[in-house]
């Protein structure tokens, strides 16, 4: 099996879902090299890995995604 295999698939469909890499940079627009530089420092999103093949569960990823949401300033701008 070759680790840099395509598959478009999920390996699991609910909210558990696992995603590999490529559908991960496509449905949630984050760089490959961003995804292994924050692997390599342990940073999240949390993954899995299993041999070779990296997977992030769907779950995992929304509430990372939610955790970096910035709420606008609501105070008035002085002029």
């Amino acid at each position: 099996m070759d680790c840099r295999g395509k598959g478009s698939k999920p390996l699991v469909e609910h909210d558990s879902e696992l995603l590999r890499e490529g559908e991960v940079k496509s449905e949630y627009r984050f760089s490959g090299a961003w995804l292994r530089k924050r692997r390599w420092l342990g940073l999240p999103p949390a993954f899995v890995r299993i041999g070779c093949v990296v997977l992030y569960e769907r779950r995992e990823l929304n509430a990372f995604v939610q955790s970096q949401r910035v709420e606008p300033n609501r105070h008035e701008v002085r002029r």
